[in-house]
């Protein structure tokens, strides 16, 4: 094997090793979309991971469904003191998924804003490489490497791949 291919694999496996520590801040990553992934992690505990269904309730407007998500939001940072919050970038070829995507950013980043509290952002092809050693890394990849290296017991791809930008999140933390 090429000597830049170990050693990239030692950094990833670093930085693995570091994302498994205990965390310092109350942290949370989101996979935004219709069924949106979140992975938290709250001093002194385990990461955690739920699924929100944002779907469009009957009879509801679009604007309803943002300020569903807001309270949403709102509520959980409050309810766990949260202080950094990670979302993905939008990405793929479909615009409807994409706009979806960044309307829920900018939800993110008011809320944050409005809370003095830090956000970072992650390309899906960084939270890819890091969870699988591959940036185009397919949904079943993505849940299989959460399951196999952070002992993931789901079966959802947004639940991993937040679960795995909470981890690429502490990997980067100093």
């Amino acid at each position: 094997m090429p000597k830049k291919a170990n050693q990239q694999k030692i950094l990833r496996a670093k930085a693995l090793k570091k994302s498994k520590e205990p965390t310092r801040l109350n942290i949370l990553a989101l996979d935004q979309a219709t069924k949106c992934g979140i992975a938290y992690e709250l001093i002194g505990q385990d990461p955690k991971t739920k699924l929100w269904d944002l779907s469009k309730k009957t009879s509801e407007s679009n604007g309803v469904k943002w300020l569903r998500f807001e309270t949403r939001l709102r509520v959980f940072i409050d309810t766990n003191n949260i202080q950094i919050i990670g979302y993905e970038l939008p990405s793929g070829q479909h615009m409807g998924a994409k706009i979806h995507s960044a309307k829920l950013i900018a939800i993110i980043e008011k809320v944050a804003e409005e809370k003095g509290i830090e956000y970072v952002e992650f390309s899906s092809t960084s939270i890819k490489k890091f969870a699988t050693d591959k940036g185009n890394a397919k949904k079943e990849q993505m849940v299989k490497s959460a399951q196999d290296l952070l002992g993931y017991d789901g079966e959802d791809d947004n639940e991993a791949d937040a679960l795995w930008m909470l981890h690429l999140m502490k990997s980067e933390m100093s």
